[in-house]
């Protein structure tokens, strides 16, 4: 399955793994202009440094043969990647992405998805990666959490999550995984690329506790 542009020739595999994890970085930490003239995905700049100048700058010329720009906010702690194309938005938001804040609009992981786990998991990949975290818990030791404010985005999550057997709990703007054991078969079947992620799941594996947020910087920063 392809979706194409001539002018800009602009082509990409929808029902590949590295679209659906795109479409689900998206999801998380992206928007598209209300213009259309491009989208964009943030991050902090020292948390999220690596993940974007590498894999997802890697993932996007790889899906779309597109090199994107990044900026950093002055003053801010934000780093943005941003693709300028008005093809691609219009195609994006052809396939259901809204255009703007999503937070009141439709906002789900596309239908086709379901038919493939692979493409399932990438997606959840995409989403974690920029709107996930783990973190250590005093009873549980460990929590894996998505935080969602989109009711569409939790349903359709959590109908994920059912189809992927794993044991979720769910509130009204968050879907997580108590326990240590449930926080590495996560880790597992989704294999997130955010060295964030990464560092702290290596110190969960290793039977260390969970790097806080101010650990997890100096350890980036190393």
């Amino acid at each position: 399955m392809q979706n194409q542009n001539k002018k800009k020739n602009i082509k990409y595999i929808i029902n590949s793994p590295e679209f659906a994890e795109f479409y689900g970085l998206l999801i998380g930490d992206g928007c598209i202009y209300s213009n259309k003239s491009g989208l964009c995905i943030s991050g902090d700049s020292l948390l999220d440094k690596n993940y974007h100048t590498n894999h997802v700058k890697s993932l996007i010329n790889k899906i779309f043969h597109i090199k994107p720009k990044i900026y950093y906010s002055k003053g801010q702690r934000s780093i943005r990647t941003i693709i300028y194309s008005r093809k691609l938005s219009f195609s994006l938001n052809k396939m259901g992405f809204p255009l703007g804040k999503k937070k009141y609009q439709r906002l789900e992981i596309p239908k086709y998805f379901f038919n493939n786990n692979q493409l399932i998991r990438s997606c959840i990949k995409g989403i974690y990666d920029t709107d996930g975290t783990i973190y250590h818990h005093n009873g549980a030791k460990a929590i894996v959490e998505i935080s969602i404010t989109n009711n569409y985005l939790l349903k359709s999550i959590e109908k994920a999550f059912f189809q992927l057997n794993l044991p979720f709990k769910i509130t009204t703007e968050r879907i997580y995984f108590s326990g240590k054991k449930n926080a590495l078969n996560f880790y597992k079947i989704i294999k997130p690329a955010n060295k964030k992620h990464i560092i702290k799941y290596e110190s969960l594996m290793n039977n260390k506790r969970i790097p806080s947020y101010k650990e997890t910087e100096r350890l980036l920063k190393q």
